[in-house]
Protein backbone atom coordinates (compact mmCIF):
# COMPACT_ATOMS: atom_id res chain seq x y z
CA UNK A 1 0.00 0.00 0.00
CA UNK A 2 2.80 2.55 0.36
CA UNK A 3 2.12 3.96 -3.40
CA UNK A 4 -1.23 5.10 -1.86
CA UNK A 5 1.13 6.50 1.01
CA UNK A 6 -0.82 4.14 3.36
CA UNK A 7 2.00 2.92 5.26
CA UNK A 8 0.68 0.78 8.44
CA UNK A 9 -1.74 -1.19 5.83
CA UNK A 10 -0.78 -4.75 4.78
CA UNK A 11 -2.11 -5.93 1.11
CA UNK A 12 -1.15 -9.37 -0.36
CA UNK A 13 -2.64 -11.72 -3.10
CA UNK A 14 -0.72 -14.68 -2.10
CA UNK A 15 -0.62 -16.53 1.44
CA UNK A 16 2.95 -16.01 2.30
CA UNK A 17 3.55 -13.80 5.42
CA UNK A 18 5.96 -11.33 5.93
CA UNK A 19 8.09 -11.43 8.95
CA UNK A 20 7.29 -8.06 10.28
CA UNK A 21 3.30 -8.62 10.20
CA UNK A 22 2.64 -7.84 13.61
CA UNK A 23 4.59 -4.16 12.37
CA UNK A 24 1.06 -3.04 10.32
CA UNK A 25 -2.08 -1.82 12.09
CA UNK A 26 -4.41 -3.25 9.46
CA UNK A 27 -4.28 -6.93 7.37
CA UNK A 28 -6.29 -7.48 4.13
CA UNK A 29 -5.46 -10.48 2.09
CA UNK A 30 -7.23 -11.04 -1.36
CA UNK A 31 -7.04 -15.12 -2.12
CA UNK A 32 -8.51 -17.79 -4.28
CA UNK A 33 -10.07 -20.45 -2.15
CA UNK A 34 -6.79 -23.10 -2.66
CA UNK A 35 -4.51 -20.00 -1.67
CA UNK A 36 -6.80 -19.36 1.98
CA UNK A 37 -6.75 -22.81 2.43
CA UNK A 38 -3.33 -23.53 2.73
CA UNK A 39 -2.78 -20.25 4.83
CA UNK A 40 -5.40 -21.69 7.61
CA UNK A 41 -3.50 -24.92 7.56
CA UNK A 42 -0.08 -23.07 7.79
CA UNK A 43 1.56 -23.59 11.47
CA UNK A 44 3.35 -20.07 10.78
CA UNK A 45 0.07 -18.69 10.21
CA UNK A 46 -1.69 -17.56 14.14
CA UNK A 47 -3.39 -14.26 13.24
CA UNK A 48 -6.78 -13.69 14.20
CA UNK A 49 -9.80 -12.71 10.96
CA UNK A 50 -12.38 -9.92 11.85
CA UNK A 51 -14.06 -9.75 8.43
CA UNK A 52 -14.85 -12.37 6.13
CA UNK A 53 -15.94 -11.69 2.55
CA UNK A 54 -16.57 -13.89 -0.11
CA UNK A 55 -17.38 -12.94 -3.49
CA UNK A 56 -19.20 -14.92 -6.04
CA UNK A 57 -20.45 -16.71 -3.16
CA UNK A 58 -22.94 -18.68 -5.25
CA UNK A 59 -19.95 -20.64 -6.35
CA UNK A 60 -19.92 -22.62 -3.27
CA UNK A 61 -22.34 -25.31 -5.41
CA UNK A 62 -19.76 -25.68 -7.92
CA UNK A 63 -18.43 -29.14 -7.80
CA UNK A 64 -14.62 -28.85 -7.69
CA UNK A 65 -13.48 -25.74 -6.34
CA UNK A 66 -16.62 -25.08 -4.03
CA UNK A 67 -16.26 -28.06 -2.19
CA UNK A 68 -12.66 -26.46 -1.19
CA UNK A 69 -15.00 -23.10 -0.73
CA UNK A 70 -17.14 -24.47 1.69
CA UNK A 71 -14.43 -26.00 3.80
CA UNK A 72 -12.76 -23.16 4.22
CA UNK A 73 -15.76 -20.96 5.25
CA UNK A 74 -16.57 -23.79 7.39
CA UNK A 75 -13.06 -23.94 9.39
CA UNK A 76 -12.92 -20.26 9.40
CA UNK A 77 -16.57 -20.09 11.53
CA UNK A 78 -15.29 -22.76 13.36
CA UNK A 79 -11.67 -20.91 14.77
CA UNK A 80 -12.89 -17.59 14.76
CA UNK A 81 -16.30 -17.66 16.31
CA UNK A 82 -16.74 -13.44 16.21
CA UNK A 83 -15.60 -13.59 12.66
CA UNK A 84 -18.16 -11.21 10.46
CA UNK A 85 -18.82 -12.98 7.40
CA UNK A 86 -20.53 -11.00 4.31
CA UNK A 87 -21.30 -13.68 1.34
CA UNK A 88 -21.68 -11.36 -1.95
CA UNK A 89 -23.21 -13.02 -4.81
CA UNK A 90 -25.12 -11.82 -7.99
CA UNK A 91 -29.00 -12.28 -8.66
CA UNK A 92 -29.52 -15.01 -5.72
CA UNK A 93 -32.93 -15.67 -5.02
CA UNK A 94 -32.86 -17.40 -1.69
CA UNK A 95 -29.75 -15.80 -0.13
CA UNK A 96 -30.95 -17.40 3.31
CA UNK A 97 -29.21 -20.84 2.25
CA UNK A 98 -25.79 -19.41 3.21
CA UNK A 99 -27.59 -19.11 6.84
CA UNK A 100 -28.36 -22.53 6.72
CA UNK A 101 -25.39 -24.08 5.02
CA UNK A 102 -23.27 -22.83 7.38
CA UNK A 103 -25.52 -22.79 10.66
CA UNK A 104 -25.55 -18.73 10.73
CA UNK A 105 -28.25 -17.66 13.87
CA UNK A 106 -27.93 -13.82 12.93
CA UNK A 107 -27.87 -13.25 8.95
CA UNK A 108 -29.06 -9.86 7.16
CA UNK A 109 -29.94 -9.92 3.73
CA UNK A 110 -29.35 -6.52 1.82
CA UNK A 111 -30.26 -6.39 -1.59
CA UNK A 112 -29.01 -3.37 -4.05
CA UNK A 113 -29.10 -2.59 -7.54
CA UNK A 114 -25.81 -0.84 -7.53
CA UNK A 115 -23.11 -2.73 -9.45
CA UNK A 116 -19.38 -3.12 -8.13
CA UNK A 117 -18.03 -3.14 -12.09
CA UNK A 118 -18.46 -0.87 -14.44
CA UNK A 119 -19.65 -2.70 -17.67
CA UNK A 120 -19.99 -1.83 -21.36
CA UNK A 121 -21.56 -4.61 -23.50
CA UNK A 122 -21.96 -5.13 -27.07
CA UNK A 123 -24.90 -6.86 -28.37
CA UNK A 124 -25.42 -8.51 -31.72
CA UNK A 125 -28.37 -9.30 -33.45
CA UNK A 126 -28.13 -11.32 -36.70
CA UNK A 127 -31.71 -11.92 -38.40
CA UNK A 128 -32.55 -13.03 -41.43
CA UNK A 129 -28.90 -12.13 -43.13
CA UNK A 130 -29.17 -8.75 -41.27
CA UNK A 131 -27.11 -7.63 -38.39
CA UNK A 132 -27.90 -4.54 -35.55
CA UNK A 133 -24.57 -3.77 -33.39
CA UNK A 134 -25.73 -2.36 -29.73
CA UNK A 135 -24.61 -0.66 -26.97
CA UNK A 136 -25.71 -1.29 -23.61
CA UNK A 137 -24.03 -0.43 -20.07
CA UNK A 138 -25.00 -1.77 -16.73
CA UNK A 139 -26.94 2.28 -15.85
CA UNK A 140 -29.22 1.68 -19.03
CA UNK A 141 -31.86 -0.46 -19.38
CA UNK A 142 -32.55 -2.56 -22.13
CA UNK A 143 -34.81 -0.88 -23.77
CA UNK A 144 -32.37 2.46 -24.50
CA UNK A 145 -29.80 0.16 -25.98
CA UNK A 146 -27.90 2.22 -28.19
CA UNK A 147 -27.34 1.26 -32.29
CA UNK A 148 -23.95 2.17 -33.37
CA UNK A 149 -23.88 -0.15 -36.90
CA UNK A 150 -26.20 -1.73 -38.93
CA UNK A 151 -26.14 -3.32 -42.22
CA UNK A 152 -26.19 -6.69 -44.37
CA UNK A 153 -24.65 -9.77 -44.06
CA UNK A 154 -23.15 -10.25 -47.64
CA UNK A 155 -23.39 -13.38 -49.81
CA UNK A 156 -19.59 -14.03 -49.36
CA UNK A 157 -19.89 -14.06 -45.75
CA UNK A 158 -22.90 -16.25 -45.18
CA UNK A 159 -21.33 -18.50 -47.45
CA UNK A 160 -18.22 -19.63 -45.42
CA UNK A 161 -20.64 -20.14 -42.03
CA UNK A 162 -23.36 -22.43 -42.74
CA UNK A 163 -25.19 -24.60 -40.45
CA UNK A 164 -26.15 -23.98 -37.16
CA UNK A 165 -25.10 -21.29 -35.19
CA UNK A 166 -23.26 -20.09 -38.16
CA UNK A 167 -24.35 -16.08 -36.74
CA UNK A 168 -21.93 -17.10 -33.77
CA UNK A 169 -19.15 -17.95 -36.05
CA UNK A 170 -19.96 -15.13 -38.54
CA UNK A 171 -19.95 -12.20 -35.88
CA UNK A 172 -17.13 -13.53 -33.80
CA UNK A 173 -14.75 -13.20 -36.91
CA UNK A 174 -16.72 -10.01 -38.40
CA UNK A 175 -16.60 -8.07 -34.99
CA UNK A 176 -13.99 -9.35 -32.48
CA UNK A 177 -10.35 -8.34 -32.21
CA UNK A 178 -7.35 -10.21 -32.33
CA UNK A 179 -8.03 -12.34 -29.25
CA UNK A 180 -11.53 -13.82 -28.78
CA UNK A 181 -13.16 -16.01 -26.39
CA UNK A 182 -16.22 -18.14 -27.62
CA UNK A 183 -18.42 -19.43 -25.04
CA UNK A 184 -19.90 -23.00 -26.06
CA UNK A 185 -22.35 -25.54 -23.92
CA UNK A 186 -20.81 -28.60 -25.23
CA UNK A 187 -17.21 -29.33 -25.50
CA UNK A 188 -18.27 -30.96 -28.77
CA UNK A 189 -19.08 -27.49 -29.80
CA UNK A 190 -15.96 -26.21 -29.24
CA UNK A 191 -14.15 -28.71 -31.28
CA UNK A 192 -16.36 -28.11 -33.52
CA UNK A 193 -16.13 -24.02 -33.46
CA UNK A 194 -12.30 -24.39 -33.97
CA UNK A 195 -12.20 -26.31 -36.81
CA UNK A 196 -14.43 -24.49 -38.26
CA UNK A 197 -12.60 -21.25 -37.47
CA UNK A 198 -9.19 -22.80 -38.79
CA UNK A 199 -10.50 -23.18 -42.05
CA UNK A 200 -11.23 -20.10 -42.30
CA UNK A 201 -7.86 -17.86 -41.44
CA UNK A 202 -8.23 -14.86 -43.67
CA UNK A 203 -10.42 -11.73 -41.85
CA UNK A 204 -13.63 -11.15 -43.88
Amino acid sequence: MSKFNVDDVWLSSTSKIPVDLNSYYKRILVLTQERFHGLLFDSDFSEDIDILIIDEAQKVSDQSRGILLEEVIEESLIRYETVQTIFITPFSKNPEKFANMFHISEFEIEKTTLSPVSQNILKLDVLNKSYSLLLSTTKLESEHDIEIANGLVSKLESSEFTGKDWELLWSAKKFGGESNIVYCNFPSNCVDYAIRFSNSQEPL
